[in-house]
């Protein structure tokens, strides 16, 4: 039987700028004292174009070292190639990676449901699971049914840091708006001010509205709060509402007097 191949894609332009052609070892191929690159030869090769490379044809599961001489130094990062999609897939697990995803609040094939946000100027939260470090640029969201005469400048999506849920990365109330007052039925992205660096851990999606009509998102048809947040503390539950009375500005931090809710808002990101 053939080897199972992966891919690894690579966004850390902070390490490796544009331009610089990178090489992918086995991780074997390291010691703790390396300088320069392994004798032997790498298993791939990528340039860095536009902040993003792909390493393809190397082994699934399995894991690497990238390499580039930079600036005169060594530059280097460990990754991991993703588990065979076939075997995961089998197990009636799928992962944000199958649908080309950074991270996702649950598998999208389960949002049976809607959630329409609720009383104006509350934040709304879902928190993601990130496997590994991603640089992300956009949270998308399905539409279920669009808002309306929402208030200009009193809408916002962004993304909140593990532990400290200090505000991390936020999209401009304009673009908000504009997604929120999108079509019926689709699916939006909405793009990050600044992309964001994060993982592996968790990462918290957080919105609110002020307007005369809330827009409907795709959701879980789960009901109970303590049901959806199951085995979680307060601070940690997957479904939340946290501050209130918000206008022009997401908090930062969020409030610690999150409240656990029965609002399993689908929420991807990429």
């Amino acid at each position: 039987m053939l080897p199972a191949m992966a891919s690894v894609t690579c966004t850390r332009s902070d390490v490796f700028p544009n331009g610089t052609v990178i090489k992918a070892y086995p991780r074997v191929g390291f010691h703790s004292a390396q300088q320069g690159a392994p004798s032997a030869a790498s298993v791939a090769e990528a340039t860095m174009s536009s902040g993003t490379c792909t390493f393809e044809g190397l082994g699934a599961g399995q894991e690497y070292t990238l390499y580039a001489e930079v600036g005169g130094k060594d530059a280097t990062l460990a990754v991991q190639a993703p588990a065979n999609t076939a075997v995961v897939a089998a197990t009636g697990l799928p992962e944000p990676s199958l649908q080309k995803l950074l991270g996702y609040s649950f598998d999208p094939a389960v949002a049976s449901g809607t959630f329409q946000l609720g009383v104006a100027g509350t934040l709304y939260l879902a928190r993601i699971p990130l496997k590994e470090q991603v640089k992300i640029s956009n949270i998308l969201l399905w539409l279920a049914t669009k808002g309306a005469t929402l208030t200009a400048a009193q809408c916002f999506a962004g993304l909140f840091a593990e532990g400290t849920r200090q505000k991390v990365a936020q999209a401009s109330a304009a673009e908000t708006i504009a997604k929120f007052e999108g079509t019926n039925a689709s699916l939006v992205s909405i793009p990050l001010e600044a992309a964001v660096v994060a993982g592996p851990g968790y990462i918290t999606f957080g919105t609110f509205y002020n307007g005369t009509t809330a827009p409907t998102l795709a959701a879980s048809p789960a009901s109970a709060a303590a049901l959806v947040n199951a085995g979680v503390s307060t601070t940690g539950s997957r479904f939340a509402t946290g501050d209130t009375g918000l206008t022009t500005a997401l908090p930062s931090p969020v409030t610690a007097s999150m409240v656990a809710a029965a609002s399993p808002i689908w929420v991807g990101l990429s």
